[in-house]
């Protein structure tokens, strides 16, 4: 019996399986370029709608300005304003892929609820506090090397997949690390 009949593998397994994985890493790749594009696809949809919304409360705006001073019209006003700027912050967020943005984007969708809508007491102070949450997360559990700003969104998940491709301690191109060379 050789070695490999000993350890419970027959001949050939290994060249198969180099070539399962290299199609393994092809598909992951396909994959990650099809959300990629589907992303942008989304962030387009949005700034659409973001430019619709903030034309549509100038118009609206221009029209009932001299009505303002109604505090139920001043609230449905202000309500489109702060539903534009989340949009913003969402459209950022599908942007930059950080953990900032996203905690940005749940931190004023939290206080455009608490300003505008009408909540009771114990839903004002439950927004309350996962305010105050998400400003104790990004003060303390905030870890900047995971939001690297160098590295480039639309080929940093294809290195992660040929980084981990070629095992944990494979050592990738310099030309495929997002950074650079890392003697620069």
């Amino acid at each position: 019996m050789n070695n490999e009949q000993k350890k419970g593998k027959e001949p050939g397994i290994l060249k198969e399986n180099s070539a399962e994985k290299q199609f393994r890493l092809k598909v992951a790749q396909v994959l990650v370029m099809i959300s990629f594009y589907l992303e942008l696809i989304i962030a387009c949809f949005v700034i659409v709608l973001i430019m619709y919304g903030f034309v549509s409360l100038l118009v609206n705006f221009s029209h009932d300005a001299h009505r303002i001073t109604n505090l139920t019209l001043f609230s449905s006003y202000l309500e489109k304003a702060l539903t534009i700027v989340v949009g913003i912050e969402f459209l950022k967020m599908l942007c930059r892929h950080s953990l900032a943005s996203v905690v940005e984007v749940i931190m004023f969708y939290l206080s455009r609820s608490l300003i505008v809508e009408s909540t009771s007491m114990t839903e004002g102070l439950l927004c309350v506090v996962a305010v105050a949450g998400l400003f104790a997360i990004r003060k303390y559990l905030f870890i900047p090397k995971v939001d690297d700003p160098t590295i480039d969104v639309r080929n940093a998940p294809l290195i992660y997949i040929r980084k981990h491709a070629k095992g944990k301690h494979g050592n990738p191109d310099p030309a495929e690390d997002p950074r650079g060379s890392r003697n620069s």
